[in-house]
């Protein structure tokens, strides 16, 4: 797929490549009891009652006090393959900010260049490569695959070209100080960060005791879960069983035959994009839906693929970093432009693409003249501002945000199926992904 270039200025947009079409795309909850403070310092849930809003951010002056150049932006998102709708939605919510701020963020207008991540990792790394080479941009942003993260790194380090990881957040590049960069960036997570809270929900809450796990056999989906079986292994909870399975696998049955022989409690689970929506359904048709409750990443669950799923989800539990019922004022802004363009909800790398480009507008705004690498990296490492979430600020040390992480669960709203918030962990630092933490 060739570059999609857009050069933002006012509300122009002119687009000299194409997107791919993405995928299509309720009863009552009880107040949870809070559960135990965690060894890592994370705070006990709050009741998804207590969540209220919060008055818009203030943004700022909406017109420069001087000429300043584009800043060239690369973004390097899916757009084929088993997540392409994940990397769709993605730009389509940071160009929908950007154009709601009239081309620009902060005093600088953007270019956003567009580049498909691909099938493979070579895919990516080439068009990294093309993004800081010979399109030079300022900075390079997205990622979906941790696997491809860990590709470009010497790539950019080496050029010193920033990177702002908003999807993959893998723990080596985090706290491997061999592979760690100053360039490397995350306004996303890590990604044990988000499913660390659920293993204090699953044991304290939900009481269960035995859990089995089932997850994507990559590097993400591995990390993804050591969040959760640490969590949950530190309270006294017991893995009775591991089962990864290959990306984009059409059929589970192997696997999910052996979900009865393990007697857990529950199974927890992380799969995204196509292969979530096979392996919800395909979990109710094989009998499981009723006999084995289902828990896992928000991923499962996202809202691209939750329609199709349907009923098959109704009743899963997840922890992710994003509802579109958080009840915020920013939030509820976002959700309704977002659903009047696209006649779709946003899932959870459509917020990706916000907060991503949230933070660019706070960055920019801090920057005392024109742009330059350093300042955009120490104001970066500065932010600390009122979010669609709440309070989101960004760990000057481990280069990645502190979130709220939130427990959901599939109910029906009206006529449609949603991720109703259950209850929230507030400032999670990303340091529970840490390995041995």
């Amino acid at each position: 797929m060739g570059t999609t270039r857009r050069r933002l200025f006012g509300f122009a947009l002119v687009a000299t490549g194409a997107l791919l079409v993405s995928c299509r795309g309720g009863g009552g909850s009880s107040s949870p009891v809070p559960a135990s403070p965690t060894a890592a310092g994370i705070p006990s849930p709050t009741p998804a009652a207590n969540l209220g809003p919060t008055p818009s951010p203030t943004l700022g002056p909406m017109t420069p006090t001087g000429v300043r150049r584009p800043i060239k932006v690369g973004l390097l998102v899916q757009l084929t393959g088993v997540y392409a709708a994940l990397g769709q939605e993605h730009v389509r919510a940071t160009t929908l900010l950007v154009e709601s701020r009239g081309g620009q963020l902060g005093s600088f207008p953007i270019e956003l260049l567009v580049e498909d991540e691909g099938q493979s990792v070579d895919d990516g790394l080439n068009k990294a490569l093309k993004l800081v080479q010979r399109d030079r941009v300022d900075l390079l942003a997205g990622i979906l695959k941790s696997t491809v993260l860990y590709a470009v790194r010497d790539l950019v380090h080496e050029a010193g070209v920033p990177l702002i990881g908003t999807t993959a957040g893998p723990h080596r590049l985090i706290f491997d100080p061999q592979l760690k960069s100053p360039f490397i960036w995350r306004t996303s997570y890590a990604n044990g960060q988000l499913n660390y809270p659920m293993g204090d929900y699953a044991y304290s809450t939900l009481g269960y005791r035995r859990v089995a796990v089932l997850a994507t056999d990559h590097a993400g989906g591995r990390e993804h879960a050591s969040g959760f079986i640490n969590r949950f292994r530190e309270l006294g909870g017991e893995i009775v069983g591991e089962i990864y399975v290959p990306l984009d696998t059409v059929d589970f049955a192997p696997y999910l035959q052996q979900v009865s022989g393990f007697g857990a409690d529950a199974v927890w689970a992380w799969f995204a994009g196509a292969d979530a929506l096979r392996f919800v359904t395909q979990w109710e048709d094989f009998g499981l839906k009723g006999q084995v409750p289902l828990i896992g990443s928000g991923w499962l669950t996202d809202e691209p693929v939750l329609p199709e799923q349907g009923e098959a989800a109704e009743g899963i539990i997840t922890s992710f970093h994003y509802s579109p019922y958080v009840q915020t004022v920013e939030m509820q802004n976002f959700v309704s432009r977002f659903r009047q363009r696209y006649g779709v909800f946003p899932g959870v790398t459509a917020y990706n693409g916000y907060i991503f480009a949230r933070v660019l507008e706070e960055a920019f705004t801090k920057l005392p003249g024109d742009f330059s690498r350093e300042a955009f990296l120490a104001a970066l490492g500065s932010l600390d501002f009122e979010g669609p979430t709440g309070r989101y600020r960004i760990d000057p040390e481990t280069q990645g945000p502190v979130l709220t992480v939130f427990i959901r669960r599939v109910d029906r709203v009206q006529q449609e199926f949603g991720n109703v918030v259950l209850a929230s962990f507030p400032d999670v630092p990303d340091r529970v992904a840490r390995p041995g933490s």
